[in-house]
């Protein structure tokens, strides 16, 4: 053993261009068992294989020799005969011998390289994503390996692989994986992933369900990105509901606020009519047999944010509204929203009625409904006029209504962004990140 791990010590050239040094680079005798195993792969397979899992056994550096060797020898063959081609058989056969499975061997052998080389270990990355592309593509382990390794160049010459089509890391189906993984890496390392993740272009509809996965005080990272990249989409029905799904605090949620203000400026309308949609189904206006029915799809279920998610959401959005420019008091005016805090009301507790008692008096009074018609448990409300008074107190009435928009805040509630960074936790990230470079 000792003989064959000074035999198979590693021996890199200086330059990855020189090709008489690469050709060097693979004349160790170690590398006689790799070209005979390359060249009788089907004739002498079993006897071979056979030696060469015993020395991979041995021999941490076998893997990621012979991967090492196939590319070199592929990139030297190829110059006299171009229909030569990467044989992954070898590699794959290899993997079989030793009773493992491919990713895992990848991960191992690529893992051990980058530590004895992170520059060959990133030359050597693209062909064995293009070579090993069904168990390379968001492959978690070999992923966090990359981006533990690389600095903002290397994070270049990567997206400039990726924009070229040189290089293919993710896939659409499973992605969210890869990002679930994440959640635990430094912050540098975070940056190059979504990056990456950005280079190919991964549509929202395959991230978006981590939306209420993410924590603001753990996922800071995660939680930036995610919201350039709602800044990029039209408000839909599915986003929105996993947007409001998310677990509310005492003083808001700034994320859920930040991307419903900025949708505000475009799709106030349509906001306010998803939103009143997701309300309005948590008091649904039938029977009680009804009502109990489950429903069809539980993943639907599950997710989709409770009605207290929903209120909470909304009173904290509406105490934001006093800190801009007024963006986002139209998301209380619109019919389907009225008729949404109406029914909310209706079917409200006493309790949550004094709760969101200032969010509740953003509705219209509606005759039809609880508002304005509830005795001593609305605090502060009026009843509705009556049919006999004259058009201009009801006119009054509705002026009423509406002015408390630009002035519905009580003076004694605070800001949603008392939520933001603490000085403190700034500081623990900068000194990630400049540990990570």
């Amino acid at each position: 053993v000792n003989i064959l791990k000074v035999v198979t010590k590693p021996n890199f050239p200086d330059s990855k261009h020189d090709n008489e040094k690469m050709a060097e680079s693979i004349d160790q005798p170690i590398y006689v068992l790799c070209k005979i195993f390359y060249q009788y792969e089907d004739k002498c397979r079993k006897c071979i294989t056979n030696l060469l899992a015993n020395v991979y056994n041995r021999i941490a550096c076998m893997g990621y020799m012979l991967l090492y060797f196939l590319k070199v020898h592929t990139r030297l063959q190829s110059r006299k005969n171009p229909n030569v081609v990467f044989k992954t058989n070898v590699y794959r056969n290899l993997c079989d011998s030793v009773n493992q499975s491919v990713e895992s061997c990848l991960a191992r052998d690529l893992t051990l390289l980058e530590r004895e080389s992170p520059l060959f270990f990133l030359w050597l990355l693209p062909d064995i994503y293009r070579e090993f592309k069904s168990n390379m593509i968001n492959n978690c382990d070999v992923l966090r390996t990359l981006v533990g390794c690389i600095d903002a160049k290397n994070l270049r010459d990567l997206i400039y692989c990726v924009t070229q089509g040189k290089l293919v890391i993710f896939q659409n189906d499973g992605v969210i994986e890869c990002v679930r993984d994440s959640l635990s890496y430094e912050t540098f390392e975070q940056f190059c992933l979504w990056q990456l993740l950005q280079a190919h272009d991964i549509p929202i509809e395959y991230l978006q369900d981590i939306l209420p996965e993410l924590e603001s005080s753990n996922h800071a990272e995660a939680l930036t990105y995610m919201l350039m990249l709602l800044k990029c989409e039209k408000p839909n029905a599915e986003l929105v509901r996993l947007l409001l799904s998310r677990e509310t605090k005492n003083r808001g949620d700034p994320f859920v606020t930040s991307a419903l203000r900025y949708w505000c400026q475009e799709f106030e309308e349509k906001l306010s009519e998803i939103i009143a949609g997701l309300l309005t189904s948590k008091y649904p206006n039938s029977s009680p047999n009804k009502r109990k029915r489950p429903l069809k799809n539980n993943s639907v279920q599950t997710t989709s944010p409770s009605s207290e998610q929903l209120l909470n959401h909304l009173e904290h959005f509406r105490r934001s509204c006093r800190h801009g420019n007024g963006t986002g008091t139209g998301l209380y005016v619109q019919d389907a929203m009225q008729r949404a805090l109406q029914q909310a009301f209706s079917h409200s507790s006493d309790s949550t009625k004094k709760q969101y008692c200032d969010l509740f008096a953003l509705a219209a009074e509606d005759e039809t409904s609880g508002v304005g018609r509830r005795g001593a448990s609305g605090r502060g409300r009026k009843q509705p006029p009556s049919k006999k008074e004259s058009s201009s107190t009801s006119n009054a009435s509705n002026k009423k209504n509406i002015e408390p928009l630009s002035s519905f805040i009580s003076s004694d509630e605070e800001s949603s962004e008392d939520e933001w960074s603490k000085p403190k936790a700034a500081k623990r990230r900068k000194k990630a990140l400049s540990d990570s470079d």
